[in-house]
């Protein structure tokens, strides 16, 4: 189910003299997609994700009150043999929030570490057209999309090799080396 909240504004006037009711509803969440590829099953086989941070609480006119942090865990997970597919779902995504992926990786002496990948919003900020315009430039853009779909392809030593956001390639930010 989708969770959503509403204003409501009564507009009259001398123009109106009856009174008219305007509803504005506003999506509280978004689904977010995520597929972690890579050729090592044993890589994938130790990655647990999971998205954290601070867009849980929101006020009528959907600013983002306090720092209340939360915790999103996959609702739904599928294994393949070099792909796992897992399917969680946020409250609303904001432009410069906080909210970002982990995994939560086995090492090989069994301890357990915690390792941001990224910013979800900062990722989604990069993310541009076939003219290079942004996509993803405001919160109201955001808004416009109800579901993410993140493709991470990992290397052998679980580091990402490439990125994709709703089929759009990310592309890093490259240091000129003189």
């Amino acid at each position: 189910p989708d969770l959503y909240h509403s204003r409501k504004e009564i507009v009259s006037g001398p123009e109106n003299p009856l009174p008219g009711d305007t509803m504005y509803l506003t999506k509280n969440i978004n689904h977010i997609y995520l597929t972690v590829e890579c050729s090592t099953s044993s890589v994938l086989e130790s990655l647990e994700p999971y998205i954290y941070g601070s867009n849980s609480l929101f006020n009528y006119e959907n600013r983002l009150l306090g720092d209340r942090m939360i915790t999103y865990h996959p609702h739904d997970t599928k294994v393949m043999t070099n792909q796992r597919k897992y399917s969680l779902t946020t409250m609303l995504l904001r432009i410069g929030g906080d909210l970002s992926l982990y995994f939560k990786e086995q090492n090989p002496d069994g301890s357990v570490a915690n390792r941001k990948l990224f910013n979800i919003t900062e990722e989604l900020a990069k993310v541009k057209d076939s003219n290079g315009n942004r996509l993803y430039f405001s919160d109201a853009r955001l808004a416009f999309e109800d579901e993410y779909n993140f493709t991470i392809v990992l290397d052998a030593s679980s580091q990402i090799i490439d990125l994709k956001i709703n089929d759009w390639y990310v592309v890093k930010d490259y240091v000129e080396i003189k």
